[in-house]
């Protein structure tokens, strides 16, 4: 009997660089560092030695999940 090899599932997300996270996120890399080490945002991906980046999915993911609205003293409220 043939030896079946399970694949993961193929990622359709590609994966975006530090400029590219910056403008989309719109706030500083150091922001977005102290938030990826407090678990607040997405985790990197390794591409080499000296290279990064994260995928678009999980990006958008966060994005998504971020309130719409806030009032002056900066509690969110719910969208409707």
């Amino acid at each position: 009997m043939p030896k079946l090899i399970q694949t993961p599932p193929a990622r359709k997300s590609k994966i975006l660089r530090k400029p590219e996270v910056v403008d989309l996120v719109g706030l500083s890399y150091t922001t977005l560092w102290r938030m990826e080490k407090s678990g607040d945002f997405p985790g990197r991906v390794v591409l080499g030695p000296r290279s990064m980046g994260w995928f678009q999915d999980e990006i958008l993911d966060w994005l998504d999940s971020r309130p719409r609205f806030s009032d002056p003293c900066g509690k969110a409220r719910p969208e409707k």
